[in-house]
Formats: C-alpha cells, sequence, structure tokens
C-alpha cells in the first residue's frame, strides 16, 4: 500500500508532501527530497508486534525538525498502533490510510499556530 499525506511546514510556509509505503514487514515514510524514516516490524509469540525505527536511516523526528514541523510527542507511538492496528485486522487498509491523515492533519494544525518568537 501506497499513499501521500500532507503536512504543513513553517520553514516553507506550505504543505510538504509524504509518501507512506507499508507492506507486511516496513513502514516507509519518504519526505520531499528522499529522505526516508523507516520501521520494521517483528512478530513472535512472546512479546507479540515489536516495531524498530531502523537507525540506517533519518529519524522521523528529525526530518520533522529540518522542515520546523512540531509533531506529538507520542508521534512515533501513534504510528506503530495504527500499524499494529492494521496487521491484527482492527483496520482495514482505508481506516488505516484515514488514521494517518488525521495525524497529518493534527500535526499540521499544530504546526501552523506554534509560536513564531521574534529574536
Amino acid at each position: 500500500m501506497i499513499f501521500e499525506i500532507n503536512i504543513f511546514s513553517p520553514r516553507w510556509g506550505h504543505d510538504d508532501t509524504y509518501t507512506v509505503s507499508i507492506d507486511a514487514n516496513q513502514l516507509r515514510i519518504t519526505a520531499t527530497g528522499s529522505r526516508n524514516a523507516v520501521c520494521t516490524h517483528t512478530y513472535n509469540n512472546i512479546s507479540g508486534n515489536t516495531f524498530t525505527w531502523d537507525s540506517n536511516y533519518e529519524s522521523l523526528i528529525r526530518i520533522f525538525r529540518n522542515d520546523s514541523i512540531v509533531a506529538p510527542e507520542n508521534i512515533l507511538e501513534t504510528i506503530e498502533y495504527n500499524w499494529s492496528s492494521l496487521i491484527n485486522g482492527r483496520f482495514t487498509e482505508q481506516e488505516f490510510q484515514d488514521n494517518f491523515n488525521l495525524l497529518a492533519t493534527w500535526i499540521s494544525n499544530i504546526s501552523k499556530t506554534k509560536p513564531n518568537f521574534k529574536e
């Protein structure tokens, strides 16, 4: 599954497009300029679903900070919960995508309303 989300970037003054691609074991969020944040999913009978943000790629938080985007503290956990719900059949692909769009709108609203202090 591949889809796009738009998040307002205070640095540039407009929405940036992020591509979200997901398969059974990997979720990739690609920002403008091919900057990637990658999360890998594994499952075992003892601990259940495990999500690992790959340190060989940029962190999603760092990508956001580069564009002055303010994300909630629990952004990674929120993404993981949404993905886990898709994996476990609690969400359809459309619900997963709709939730990601709601998340993008939330982040955009936070970024649009953050104070811009003068030096």
